[in-house]
């Protein structure tokens, strides 16, 4: 056929009522040539025995297993089974439109780029809105540029699952989803992967779609959104992914876009840490965000920081910079009303790491 061959991962864990109609959309591609790693994380309901089935009726699909160890576990397994030239991720609870793979081949081969991104449709836009990007080719450093001011590539490169990315890259560079994570690992992964990358291409057709038509993802994602997470937490790291490969690369002009930017992203993911009575107590949450504002790469990108809104905040990033941590926690504390109105008033928090305990919140 002369057709290059593709991997589709999915990684499996309780969806014996959709791993079948995830893999359906896969073998329905009118792009052939096709792998399908289904790596089963220790389901503990009929996940084992669907999969199962699905390999005696097409030999491209690939049955794994292992003992539940979460979703980046089950990716990396799937990474290290998969023989393709190119690799897609797919959830084994959503589908795909049957020219996917056909229009991810097609980009890498005649736009001679690294990775391609795909639009997401959603089921259900109040709990999870579609992630849409522009149609665009792009080289790197102005992805770089706009990673952190334009919502759309921010949010559509948070998810691995919208994208196509070259298994040499992948593997020459060592990448791994880190899965020590519970939160933002793909997101990570696409961000690492990204700085390997020459060009991008984004394909604004709507090729993923993302589903909530059930109960039990209905509850997931309702449960999420009672959860604050500390992605303060995430934003360091990526700050630091991208200042240790780009810094030396980068005007000071164009430091104020993604630092300055990050920086930004950051004083608002930190109203969350503060915007609720004290969960642990109010002396660990202190002592976590003095290590937030006296991180290196925080500090640094400080001196980027430039207002972007009226009702931006003039004394938390002038405090933040002098690392008054304790007039810091107090201003935005002072914001928590605000913050409950747009968000309303969450019931736990969690840390991004898999190791750290959920606390429930006493917000009265």
């Amino acid at each position: 056929m002369g057709e290059v061959l593709v991997s589709v991962i999915v990684p499996v864990y309780n969806t014996q009522l959709y791993v079948e109609r995830a893999v359906n959309s896969i073998l329905k591609q009118t792009y052939k040539n096709i792998e399908i790693i289904l790596v089963n994380d220790g389901s503990n309901d009929d996940s084992e025995q669907v999969c199962k089935g699905l390999i005696n009726r097409d030999e491209r699909v690939k049955y794994f297993s292992q003992l539940h160890q979460g979703v980046s576990a089950a990716r990396n397994l799937g990474m290290q089974e998969a023989k393709g030239f190119y690799f897609l991720f797919c959830d084994s609870d959503d589908y795909w439109e049957e020219k996917l793979v056909e229009r991810v081949v097609e980009e890498f081969k005649h736009q001679d780029c690294d990775l391609v991104h795909f639009s997401c449709k959603s089921s259900d836009e109040e709990l999870y809105p579609s992630s849409i990007v522009k149609e665009e080719f792009l080289d790197q450093k102005e992805v770089i540029l706009r990673y952190f001011n334009d919502g759309s590539i921010f949010r559509n490169m948070y998810s691995c699952c919208y994208g196509g990315y070259k298994a040499d890259i992948i593997k020459n560079n060592n990448l791994v989803f880190n899965e020590k994570l519970v939160l933002g690992e793909d997101g990570l992964f696409t961000l690492e992967y990204l700085m390997y990358c020459h060009s991008i291409k984004f394909i604004s057709d709507e090729l993923y779609m993302y589903v909530q038509d059930f109960d039990d993802r209905k509850s997931a994602t309702a449960k999420m959104n009672q959860v604050s997470y500390n992605e303060y937490e995430l934003l360091c790291i990526y700050l630091k992914t991208i200042s240790d490969k780009w810094n030396m690369q980068l005007t000071e002009e164009e430091k104020v876009k993604v630092y300055g930017s990050c920086y930004d992203k950051l004083i608002g993911r930190l109203v969350r840490l503060v915007a609720y009575p004290p969960f642990r107590s109010v002396k660990k949450n202190i002592r976590l965000l003095d290590d937030v504002i006296n991180n290196s790469y925080v500090s640094m990108a400080g001196n980027y920081y430039r207002k972007k809104r009226k009702t931006d905040s003039q004394q938390i990033p002038k405090l933040m910079k002098k690392r008054k941590v304790i007039l810091v926690w107090l201003m935005l504390r002072s914001k928590r009303k605000n913050y409950y109105k747009l968000y309303g008033k969450k019931k736990f928090g969690k840390s991004i790491w898999k190791d750290d305990d959920i606390v429930e919140y006493k917000v009265k």
